[in-house]
């Protein structure tokens, strides 16, 4: 089948990692060969995709999240609960992302993260111990599972730029960014 060979499957951790050892099993010449076929396939593939300019190709355009809300199929709603962005991370950066590397249904390679085969931070922090105050934070989405939410994608911007919202921790901090004040009594 030559979709088990299509060179996205042959850059699989388990291939490259079978390639490198001295395991005589595969001979180098064999080894050379694999590599310098599946490196032609993928820039054929690129260009064929993303054109010849290779200032304009982006891990990104080929690696996307894909946040799919559990209710979305079921009420037919993808278009307004389902988000999906370019992501430039992937399992060796710290911008991660895991995905499964697979073939879509066009026999393409696929290099989505999805929930069900891959795994992107939901949450990142950035702590400033020496000052508490410039700390930040930002969710993958939004604050909010609710698409009616204002905060349903709020912090999806800050997110695609790698950016956070400040996190207040001292008293002062804390009543200068307070937007809501509530008073509880016990009884």
């Amino acid at each position: 089948n030559s979709a088990l060979f299509h060179p996205a499957l042959l850059c699989s951790p388990q291939v490259l990692r079978l390639l490198r050892t001295e395991d005589e099993t595969v001979p180098n010449p064999v080894k050379r060969k694999l590599l310098e076929d599946a490196a032609v396939a993928a820039v054929a593939y690129l260009r064929k995709a993303y054109g010849n300019d290779m200032k304009q190709w982006r891990w990104g355009k080929l690696h996307k999240l894909k946040l799919h809300h559990p209710l979305a199929a079921m009420l037919h709603m993808g278009d307004r609960l389902n988000i999906e962005f370019e992501h430039p991370g992937d399992t060796t950066t710290p911008n991660q992302a895991t995905y499964d590397i697979s073939l879509n249904a066009d026999g393409e390679p696929c290099f989505d993260i999805v929930k069900s085969s891959g795994a992107v931070a939901a949450c990142r922090v950035v702590f400033v111990p020496s000052n508490w105050d410039a700390s930040k934070s930002c969710v993958t989405v939004g604050q909010s599972g609710k698409y009616l939410s204002r905060h349903y994608g709020d912090q999806q911007r800050l997110f695609e730029r790698n950016r956070g919202k400040p996190m207040a921790w001292t008293r002062a901090k804390v009543e200068k960014t307070c937007i809501f004040k509530a008073n509880l009594i016990a009884k």
